[in-house]
């Protein structure tokens, strides 16, 4: 065998212990973009539930303040008790909407 040809061997066999090196280079990364991705997407499907949380928080909170001021309106007690009672029971939806997303 000649000096040259052995030469030629070791550089094919450093080529291909490169090529292996980086496939596995390259299938780590893969990886790591996927676990990324996959942390990224609940991320925003947390911050989408806190979004309508905060939603329906701030519509309960205007319902509830509705809900007293018409308990306290004097005004006609008929109409006076059909708006507490619209009120609360919109104030039971929300809740229950509140309730599912958690």
């Amino acid at each position: 065998m000649t000096f040259e040809l052995l030469l030629a061997i070791i550089a094919i066999i450093i080529s291909i212990s490169s090529v292996i090196i980086q496939k596995k280079e390259l299938s780590a990364q893969r990886e790591e973009l996927s676990k990324t991705a996959k942390a990224n997407e609940k991320s925003q499907q947390s911050l989408n539930l806190q979004a309508k949380i905060q939603a329906l928080s701030s519509q309960l909170n205007a319902e509830i303040h509705l809900h007293n001021f018409n308990n306290k309106k004097e005004i006609n007690p008929e109409k006076q008790k059909k708006w507490a009672t619209e009120n609360f029971n919109k104030i039971q939806e929300i809740k229950q909407d509140i309730a599912n997303l958690l």
